[in-house]
């Protein structure tokens, strides 16, 4: 089995469908979009002017504090809810970090670095089971944040994400259920018709064992999600 050539359609289908979504009253399901942490999830308070949800990347190991960012809710079958904490808004717009990172030599060629209110917004709604469709997942309906090996922490790193895809130990389906995989492959696209630039660090040195865990759960600053079922009747 190719673990890339025998997924194309399920990952095509759900790249599509992220790219082409609608919701109202026209269609099969509504989002809808909250700031009032009806689940508590969101941290009690930020310190700005530092940026908590800044991710420490792999050009950047000075580890953060994580914190939440944003997270999705399914209420009933038909209708999903996406939350924004506080900290959602701290992060740069989407051109504004591009622009500033590619132009640094030192950050620019770490694609954690170009994390933005955009990636986070995207991996979000990946998380929605009408958009992102796992494969060979009967428990699930929608797509996860896959658990690196020792269960330590999960694939939110550009790295860990490589590993997914290339390494020789984990299953061929993994890379094709994890959130970032697909919104890493966003941004990177986007960058590369945006500047002709392709920010390709984030490796390592052999695929038949995982990369180096995070200094400390600084990277689950990233984006974090929490999807939850719940009752809330009418809100």
């Amino acid at each position: 089995m190719n673990r890339f050539s025998d997924y194309k359609d399920q990952v095509t289908a759900n790249i599509d469908r992220l790219a082409k979504f609608r919701t109202g009253w026209l269609t099969t399901w509504t989002l809808r979009v909250r700031c009032d942490d009806k689940l508590k999830q969101c941290p009690e308070k930020e310190d700005p002017p530092d940026d908590p949800c800044d991710p420490p990347g792999d050009g950047d190991p000075t580890p953060k504090k994580p914190t939440k960012i944003a997270y999705v809710a399914t209420v009933d079958p038909y209708i999903d809810h996406m939350f924004f904490c506080p900290s959602f808004f701290l992060r740069p717009k989407l051109d504004d970090r591009i622009a500033t990172t590619v132009n640094n030599l030192v950050q620019a060629n770490w694609l954690d670095n170009y994390a933005n209110r955009a990636t986070t917004v995207a991996h979000e709604l990946l998380h929605i089971s009408w958009i992102g469709s796992p494969i060979d997942s009967p428990a699930r309906n929608q797509l996860i944040d896959i658990f690196m090996p020792d269960g330590n922490w999960k694939a939110y790193r550009t790295v860990d994400c490589k590993y997914l895809a290339h390494s020789e130990i984990e299953p061929d389906v993994q890379h094709v259920n994890n959130v970032n995989n697909y919104m890493w492959w966003f941004l990177a696209n986007y960058i590369i018709h945006k500047y002709d630039f392709y920010p390709s660090g984030s490796t390592w040195l052999t695929t038949l064992d995982p990369p180096l865990s995070p200094p400390s759960v600084a990277n689950l600053a990233i984006t974090n999600s929490t999807d939850v079922e719940i009752g809330w009747g009418d809100c």
